[in-house]
């Protein structure tokens, strides 16, 4: 697609290197490690103010918790989907779907 571009990244890094695309990120896809995303990350994710984010992630502890400062910061859960990934195991994947809500002011500061 003409309109599409993908990059495989740390988010941190990736805004060092794409400064510019802040604020133009339509959809961002997160698959962090089960400790999930750290509060730096996190509010780097939150910074890019993309319109849509969907959350992969195999811990729902940590998910719930980065969910939680999502919501706070202006995104609205849409779609939650648990995946049985691995059958006879205690182990799932959990895949959320937010976006962002219009207009509203996020608690984090978008300009550090």
């Amino acid at each position: 697609a003409k309109n599409v571009t993908f990059y495989a990244a740390d988010v941190g890094k990736f805004l060092l290197e794409y400064p510019q695309y802040r604020g133009r990120i339509r959809t961002l896809v997160m698959d962090p490690p089960r400790a999930g995303i750290s509060p730096k990350s996190l509010r780097k994710v939150i910074r890019l103010q993309a319109d849509r984010m969907v959350y992969v992630s195999c811990n729902p502890a940590t998910q719930a918790r980065d969910m939680a400062t999502l919501a706070e910061n202006g995104y609205k859960l849409v779609q939650f989907k648990l995946i049985d990934q691995f059958p006879h195991t205690s182990h799932v994947e959990c895949v959320a779907m937010f976006e962002r809500i219009p207009g509203f002011v996020t608690k984090i500061d978008l300009n550090k």
